[in-house]
């Protein structure tokens, strides 16, 4: 992706958020997702009153392109006030389509990170799973087979391997789930597109 495109995305993205309907959360979500036919779809959360009944301006975007008929993409660029990932529901729709679609995620400040939709939701259920075939993905360790840096024993320092943190978030989150956590994955590039 050449970086005029990139910033093209998150600058849709950023008008798809000025439309967002959040008056419970006030929590603006934009959306821009580039097809394959280089089209871009945007889209906004909206919420409601009742809070399952709310859809995110991730899920907007594809259920747009979808629905135009387009079903192969590219990337996706996510828009919010402090850089919050995709929630579980968002990433699950995006890897039915795209697991190696490029995943933007801006601030308002303009800082950008990029990931992949497999890297947020590592062991996903899709296609394959339906499929009969064999699972052709290894299952990731798990978080305590990880070292915490935290921990340190008497010969020596404390270890050096941070654990790798997936950002919580998304509307799930932020209409009353767990707040998001502060941390990147671990394939995660961080730069400034102002």
């Amino acid at each position: 992706m050449r970086p005029m495109d990139r910033k093209a995305l998150i600058h849709q993205a950023k008008e798809a958020r000025e439309r967002a309907y959040a008056p419970y959360s006030n929590y603006r979500v934009g959306a821009a997702l580039l097809g394959a036919s280089g089209r871009i779809y945007t889209g906004c959360n909206v919420e409601n009153a009742v809070y399952p009944e709310c859809i995110c301006a991730e899920r907007v975007a594809v259920v747009k392109a979808v629905s135009e008929g387009e079903r192969d993409f590219v990337a996706i660029a996510v828009v919010t006030r402090d850089g919050g990932s995709p929630c579980g529901s968002c990433r699950q729709v995006l890897l039915e389509f795209a697991p190696q679609v490029r995943v933007l995620i801006a601030n308002e400040s303009g800082q950008v990170r990029e990931t992949s939709a497999a890297a947020l939701l590592p062991d996903h259920f899709g296609p394959d799973n339906l499929s009969g075939k064999p699972y052709p993905r290894p299952a990731p360790p798990l978080a305590h087979d990880r070292p915490d840096p935290r921990m340190t024993n008497a010969n020596s320092s404390p270890n050096t391997e941070v654990p790798s943190r997936t950002l919580e978030g998304g509307m799930c989150a932020r209409m009353g789930g767990t707040p998001a956590a502060k941390g990147w994955t671990a394939t995660t590039r961080i730069s400034s597109d102002q």
